[in-house]
């Protein structure tokens, strides 16, 4: 199974969803599970033995840039996710896995 994770933009966000990743692991041993996340936040996700692979979110807080996130959603098509876990309550955060056809999508309606 591949996960995308996107997440928030906030470092202690980030770190408080080290829970959510053990757990998908835990439910999931052979889960490759990916984070879409601001530079500042990457670094810790190399730290955080349940991501595969940090993901560069170039988009600022409350940027929409509708283009470019499109054009992110079609290069991550490649990676044949089998669920997305959309952690930011904005539909620019949902954006990005509908684009790359993430056939399952979780994620907070606000």
């Amino acid at each position: 199974m591949n996960i995308l994770v996107v997440g928030p933009s906030w470092v202690g966000d980030t770190i408080i969803s080290q829970s959510l990743l053990k757990l998908l692991k835990r439910q999931h041993p052979d889960a490759a599970i990916d984070y879409l996340a601001p530079p500042w936040t990457l670094p810790l996700l190399a730290r955080m033995p349940e991501v595969r692979r940090g993901i560069l979110n170039p988009f600022g807080h409350g940027a929409l840039r509708l283009g470019a996130r499109s054009a992110l959603g079609k290069t991550l098509r490649t990676q044949d996710y089998d669920h997305a876990l959309v952690l930011p309550n904005s539909w620019k955060s949902a954006l990005i896995p509908w684009v790359a056809r993430i056939p399952h999508r979780t994620g907070f309606r606000g």
